[in-house]
């Protein structure tokens, strides 16, 4: 994002994910355990092996508007590896409109979210 926005680092990692590394690993760990707890997901299990750090919102679906959203820590999720790929950059408006009523800056959405436009 920042690369993207042409800015610079000027602050931590933890400043722009507005959280410690051990809250950040925390959340992981939730969304994680949310996914391993469904059923559904029971041959699909999240490890920290098979998974990567996904914006859920795409940086490359933000404008400069959303740089703090976007680089929150609350836009952050665990995905299967396969999955990242699939998903990619991929987002809509109606994406938008549930992130920013659900997840942006909302540290209790634990779910993990696959855009309507990968559907």
């Amino acid at each position: 994002m920042l690369r993207r926005s042409g800015l610079v680092k000027q602050h931590t990692t933890n400043k722009y994910l507005g959280c410690s590394g051990d809250e950040f690993s925390s959340h992981i760990a939730a969304k994680m355990d949310t996914w391993n707890a469904m059923p559904l997901h029971a041959a699909t299990q999240m490890t920290r092996d098979n998974i990567e750090i996904d914006h859920i919102k795409p940086c490359a679906a933000a404008d400069p508007s959303d740089f703090e959203a976007i680089t929150h820590y609350t836009n952050t999720q665990p995905l299967l590896k396969a999955a990242n790929r699939v998903k990619s950059g991929k987002w809509s408006e109606a994406d938008d409109v549930f992130w920013r009523a659900n997840i942006a800056w909302n540290a209790t959405f634990r779910d993990i979210y696959w855009p309507l436009a990968c559907q």
